[in-house]
């Protein structure tokens, strides 16, 4: 089947009728050359921009550039007035460089929400990753927000005063204990009416954001170059077991790691304890290495020997780029964690806290958070990052209970590390 481009064939047209004239005009001697300046930054740059931001928006790599809205229009726009500018004299040009570039740092979204409140959101992410979401997300087509990282979220909705408007977090004991003690508002909007009904707490105090499944993750590359077929994704942890597998991937260690667990853990609801901890026994054996927290899955794909690795959804999209695709799939009956949000009772402003999260929790809000945040998206009609398998290559065993998992994590390890003693 022929690959169908990326790039509209119209937009192709008119790059190849824009580069002849640019030519033309650079090489006629009677244009001056500021008219010449003046026409690359009014037409060229904002063409080459929009083509540009069309194949980003259809080939979906968000992940590594912010989308087409964020900062090709406000780009567009700049260079466009800089042409004008040039064109009407030195003065308007210099006007129009300050207004230009005020326009492309500030963002359309930034300006637009300018006067808007900002929401305060408790997130247990590190710093770094908080800061790098929330630069991303304030260029996007985004309700204004601001992150505070938090490693004691319980705490902050216990205040009687907290000062955040939404907990956003992945461990289930906390929205569990927020319940329980009365410190969740019972406040989800419309949209969480959409998601499925284990994405949700039937009693409306939290709602998932977000989804991070293990998924099995290929280098394409080193797998055409050492089995000399193309790879596809692995749509079942059988497969590792290959001969032509045996010593060629990496699997998180249940003890070791988040992953690891969620995979011990998954298998055992699946296939029961005494078949389920057999099969990962035996893939523990046939695995050149068993990895813990934090996984760098640049550093485990660097040995070209590694073909596969087992390992959490977020860890391999913020690895992956254009220039190193990796191949995810979703094994059968994958476990999963999930991004969660709840209003604290004590937010200070109830109304604001919910229309945030009602705009995380729909279609266009959830799909651009994922792509920032690099999850799955909870919301089943928006559409999934760069890189992440779609909707018919996999979804995980949304009846796998993290919560139920890791309230009985000590027996389940024990049990586990006696059965591989």
């Amino acid at each position: 089947m022929k690959k169908k481009s990326h790039i509209p064939v119209m937009y192709m047209l008119v790059a190849i009728y824009i580069t002849f004239q640019l030519f033309d005009v650079l090489g006629k001697d009677e244009i001056a050359p500021i008219d010449k300046l003046s026409y690359i930054f009014l037409i060229i740059v904002p063409l080459a921009l929009i083509i540009l931001a069309v194949w980003h928006r259809n080939s979906r790599k968000e992940f590594s550039a912010f989308a087409p809205t964020a900062i090709y229009t406000p780009l567009s726009l700049a260079s466009a007035l800089l042409g004008a500018g040039l064109l009407a004299g030195p003065w308007y040009a210099a006007a129009a460089a300050v207004v230009g570039a005020v326009l492309a740092f500030l963002g359309i979204n930034r300006i637009r929400n300018m006067a808007a409140p900002k929401t305060l959101v408790s997130i247990d992410v590190p710093d770094d990753e908080a800061a790098r979401i929330e630069r991303r997300l304030a260029y996007e087509p985004f309700m204004k927000f601001g992150l505070v990282p938090d490693r004691k979220q319980l705490e902050t909705a216990s205040m009687p005063a907290a000062a955040v408007h939404l907990i956003l977090g992945r461990d289930p004991s906390l929205f569990e204990e927020m319940a329980e003690k009365g410190l969740a508002a019972e406040q989800l909007g419309e949209s969480p009416k959409e998601l499925p009904a284990c994405l949700k707490d039937p009693g409306r105090r939290w709602c998932a954001v977000g989804l991070n499944p293990l998924v099995i993750a290929v280098n394409p590359v080193a797998w055409k170059k050492r089995l000399e077929t193309d790879a596809a994704p692995m749509r079942s942890l059988d497969t590792l077991l290959s001969p032509n597998l045996v010593g060629s991937f990496a699997l998180p260690d249940p003890e070791k790691s988040l992953a690891g667990f969620m995979l011990l853990a998954g298998l055992v609801r699946l296939r029961g304890e005494t078949e389920g901890m057999a099969f990962l026994a035996e893939l523990k054996k046939h695995a050149a290495r068993m990895l813990a927290d934090p996984v760098d899955v640049r550093e485990v794909f660097a040995n070209a020997e590694i073909l596969a690795v087992a390992g959490l959804l977020n860890d391999f999209l913020k690895a992956a780029s254009w220039r190193n695709p990796l191949m995810l799939g979703i094994p059968e009956g994958a476990p999963w964690e999930m991004a969660m949000a709840a209003i604290p009772r004590a937010s200070p402003a109830p109304e604001q806290s919910a229309a945030f999260l009602d705009f995380l929790a729909g279609k266009a809000g959830n799909e651009v958070f994922a792509s920032k945040a690099l999850l799955m998206p909870a919301h089943p009609k928006a559409l999934r990052p760069y890189g992440c398998p779609p909707p018919e290559l996999g979804d995980p065993d949304y009846e796998f209970n993290l919560g139920e998992a890791l309230a009985g994590r000590s027996e389940l390890l024990r049990k586990w590390k006696g059965h591989v003693a």
